[in-house]
């Protein structure tokens, strides 16, 4: 299990760098729409479009570190009332659901790219399957991650609740 926890926070990594890098390409490229239209008085095509991919490619890589670390929205307040055992149990029934979604998100998502492969985007003329192609990446990471949680939850030492002090190590 440890090897296991070393590659995938390797590959967190990796993804919080090209979250990072795909964000900064979109404040440049918005910069630059900026720039050229009110100073120079001219408007760059490509700029909006590529921003609007890095926007995606950036979303969707930051919720898959989000719930790596736990970091989405729940409501916990009737879990946290339960036993230890119980809120186990519910831990794994919830992953489960995570991992049907996910799962349905990887599936579809392939599909989606691959029929998409065939448009083009207009400014950028980038295969827009290319762009739709983070989301089946996304779902893949999702999943990663979350056996990553599950194996945490079943190897747990003592009958202790689940915790959500996960970061990103």
């Amino acid at each position: 299990m440890p090897t296991y926890k070393k590659v995938v926070k390797r590959i967190a990594d990796a993804v919080l760098r090209i979250s990072i890098l795909c964000f900064l390409l979109m404040m440049f490229c918005g910069g630059a729409q900026v720039v050229s239209r009110y100073v120079f008085n001219m408007s760059l095509d490509w700029t909006e479009e590529v921003a609007r991919f890095m926007f995606i490619i950036s979303s969707l890589l930051g919720a898959a570190l989000c719930f790596r670390s736990m970091g989405h929205v729940r409501v916990d307040l009737v879990v946290m009332r339960l036993s230890a055992r119980m809120q186990r149990q519910i831990a794994l029934l919830v992953l489960v659901a995570d991992a049907a979604l996910f799962t349905v998100m990887l599936g579809f998502g392939v599909v989606i790219a691959w029929v998409t492969m065939g448009q083009v985007a207009p400014a950028t003329e980038i295969p827009m399957g290319l762009v739709y192609a983070v989301v089946p990446i996304s779902g893949l990471l999702m999943l990663l991650f979350l056996v990553e949680q599950m194996l945490d939850i079943v190897f747990q030492k003592d009958n202790a609740a689940p915790t959500k002090e996960r970061t990103t190590s």
